[in-house]
Order: C-alpha cells, then structure tokens, then sequence
C-alpha cells in the first residue's frame, strides 16, 4: 500500500518557523495556549474534517497564470468504517509534471465491510485495494507526517511548530474573538527580494483552523497566493462512488 502521499496537504510557510525556545517567552494567555497543545489531544479530539485549499500564482501584470485547488473530507469517528475523499485540480504553471489536471479519490469501508478505493485521474477510473488500516494510516497524515522524539510536524497539526518558534515570534500572535490563536505578520523582508504577507490561526489543541499567505517579487512583481479553510467535527455527507 502506497497511499499516503496523496493525502499530504503541503503547506508553506515563510520565516514564521525557524528553531527557538518555547520555554523563553513571557508567561501570560500567549504562552498559557500553547502550552496546550497536544497531538494527542487533537486526535482524540477531532473525528472529522473539511478541508478547502488554492494556490494561485499571478505574473507581473497581475493576471492569474496558475491555480491548484484541494477538497479534502475525512471522517473516523469509528475506526472499523474509516471514511475519505478527496479531489484535486491543477490548471496552467501548477499543472503537475504526471500531467494529471483533476484527481478525484475515495476510499472506505462500508457498514457491510466491503473496502471500497476509487481513483480517477483525469476522468478515468479505477479500483485501487484499500484496508481499515491503511485509509486509517492516510487520515493520520492529515494530523502529521513526520515523527522524531515527540515533535510532530508535516501536516495540519502546527502545535510543535509553534513551540519551537514561539521565543522569536511571539510578538505576533494574539488570541482572536473566536477563541483562536492568531498569528499575522504583515510586510514581512525577511528574504531580499521579496515581501510576505501571513495570517493563520489555530485551535485549542494546535490545529490549523484557516491560513493565508502571499509573497511577491519585488522586482518582478510575480505574486504567489495560497488559502487553506478547515471545519473540524462537521457532519460528512459520505460519497458511495465516484
């Protein structure tokens, strides 16, 4: 089974994460958030989600020359009956180098046990073999990829990434009117030759909730925009085909 790649949402962030000390920055409601953050938490917590993402590049003259786009749901409120979908389009300098422009993929296991996998790659079907197991090892991927020690990191769960950069960055987060922690940076040079823009929050138990991001050129003017929207704990309306 080789599954898991396609459920890896790879998400860009600018010089927000860099290494530094959690433990150095100032006591207060900041620093009282992050400290719960917990990969466990938000496993045991959340049982489904909705995902929408678009990454859109625009050249100097402020025209649209590339877009990709991302529906990703997921529900394993009960792990014997996993549940996920996802479809995917690339259109202009984003298409991908297989040169496939829509991905559309549902796996499953039905209440009478049968596994059901569908691929279809620009427009064309086909049965893939799927197991409780292995839908339920790509839905973990939507909480990380990647494990050293007890540091989490690679998909939407951001709770390690933050506590590592949190003595550099505190500055620019705040905790919003929704009960979220919010991070902004606005105007950022860090890199020469180019300007970002950031803007993200998260939740309780360090998920990523919504993101936005933009960098330009400075010189040249050519514009890269990425989005991300999550729901978490929402009713799936589960898809039998595809």
């Amino acid at each position: 089974m080789k599954h898991k790649n396609t459920f890896y949402i790879l998400i860009s962030i600018t010089s927000l994460f860099l290494s530094s000390c959690y433990s150095k920055i100032p006591g207060g409601p900041i620093k009282s958030y992050i400290n719960g953050f917990s990969i466990t938490k938000a496993e045991e917590n959340i049982h489904s989600a909705s995902l929408v993402y678009e990454n859109i590049e625009i050249d100097s003259k402020g025209e649209e020359i590339g877009k990709a786009y991302c529906y990703f749901e997921f529900n394993n409120s009960d792990k014997d009956y996993p549940y996920l979908y996802l479809y995917r389009t690339y259109e202009g300098t984003l298409i991908q180098e297989d040169g496939i422009k829509e991905k559309e993929v549902l796996y499953y296991i039905s209440p009478t046990n049968e596994e059901i996998g569908l691929e279809k790659n620009n427009g064309v079907i086909k049965n893939v073999d799927v197991s409780k197991t292995s839908i339920n090892d790509s839905i973990t991927l939507f909480f990380y990829r990647e494990k050293s020690y007890d540091y989490y990191r690679g998909g939407l769960y951001y709770g390690d990434l933050i506590k590592i950069s949190a003595e550099k960055w505190h500055m620019n987060f705040s905790i919003n009117n929704e009960g979220l922690l919010r991070y902004k940076l606005t105007n950022d040079m860090t890199y020469e030759g180019a300007i970002f823009n950031t803007d993200f929050t998260i939740t309780k138990e360090g998920m990523l909730k919504d993101y936005y991001y933009d960098g330009q050129m400075t010189e040249t003017k050519e514009k890269l925009v990425n989005t991300i929207n999550v729901d978490y704990n929402v009713e799936i309306d589960k898809k039998e085909t595809i």
